[in-house]
């Protein structure tokens, strides 16, 4: 915590957040409880708005300083959340350093771009020295987020032929660290591995080999195809494909008596209209992805519709239309 070189999030009393970290008392004075929870949103006027916090993508550990004591710093605990296990456009996601004539590999993975899970990897070019960038040291922003972070530089987001501590900046300090992940631009596929047997599946990574001198990929080992942490799935009319289907895949191969074979996931609207419901029991046989609570997006971004004549206290919220018309957009 002593590090001058480690880049902290502070948070200054103009924030909101800075308020009910605080917590003054009847005199002014912060109380700082040891556990603060957020029950509403914080509305941000135009000066908390130049606030750190508010212009990142996800907060993890803050600083406030409280008069002239040394800073007092607190953890957001995160909200459980759905994360789907197969998902479209990976990125291959590094974990260590990168160095051109190094004969070993860090292992890499795919990373969802949607999702805020890895730092910036800036260079001047593909295949250049890496800087890594960051607001705050353990920072995890989207892949959209990194490219803007990037650009706003002058540099591209790429994979880096060199990436070394310190000559990747503060923002790599505790580069090997085992949660510590980098976006990068190169292609990353995720695949599926199916047992014959029980219908069992498991996820498989394969990304585009590293820039060092031996031009190799190399996954984690969790998701490498010797893996065989599977998990049931639901096929369709519960048929389980077969050796015979895999062979007749291009895009399958047969490894170790399992099929490995890619995936490409779409996303549909299950209702349009609250009319197509006829009860809770209904609803909860045919949605199965968890949603966070819609009053947490920002102000107007859904609407509530009320039960829309659903019966069983269910509240219908839209992004637009009525119940007769749902938007999900």
């Amino acid at each position: 915590m002593t590090n001058p070189d480690f880049k902290r999030l502070q948070i200054f009393p103009s924030s909101p957040l800075y308020d009910k970290l605080c917590a003054p008392d009847v005199n002014g004075d912060c109380t700082t409880p040891t556990k603060v929870v957020l029950d509403e949103n914080l509305i941000y006027d135009a000066a908390a708005q130049a606030g750190h916090e508010y212009n990142v993508d996800t907060i993890r550990t803050v600083a406030i300083f409280v008069g002239v004591s040394k800073p007092l710093y607190y953890e957001y605990i995160r909200q459980p959340c759905v994360e789907l296990a197969f998902f479209n456009d990976a990125k291959k996601v590094i974990k260590d350093q990168v160095w051109p004539s190094d004969p070993i590999i860090a292992p890499s993975l795919c990373g969802n771009p949607k999702l805020e899970i890895a730092k910036p990897l800036c260079m001047s070019s593909n295949g250049g020295t890496g800087k890594v960038k960051c607001s705050y040291q353990g920072e995890r922003v989207s892949y959209a987020t990194a490219e803007a972070v990037c650009a706003e530089d002058g540099k591209v987001l790429g994979q880096p032929g060199e990436l070394k501590e310190p000559r990747a900046g503060d923002c790599a300090i505790g580069m090997k660290a085992i949660k510590y992940k980098m976006w990068t631009s190169a292609w990353c596929k995720v695949q599926v591995k199916i047992d014959y047997n029980n219908g069992q599946i498991a996820i498989v990574n394969e990304v585009e080999p590293d820039l060092s001198v031996n031009q190799t990929a190399v996954v984690e080992t969790l998701v490498d195809p010797d893996t065989l942490n599977f998990f049931k799935a639901t096929w369709t009319n519960g048929r389980v494909s077969s050796l015979n289907d895999c062979l007749l895949i291009s895009s399958c191969y047969v490894h170790d008596g399992h099929c490995i074979c890619d995936t490409d996931t779409s996303v549909a609207q299950v209702y349009g209209s609250a009319n197509e419901v006829s009860s809770t029991d209904q609803l909860l046989s045919s949605l199965n992805v968890g949603a966070v609570d819609p009053a947490t997006y920002d102000g107007g971004t859904y609407q509530n519709l009320g039960d829309c004549g659903i019966l069983g206290g269910v509240a219908v919220h839209s992004t637009g239309g009525d119940c007769s018309s749902l938007s999900c957009e």
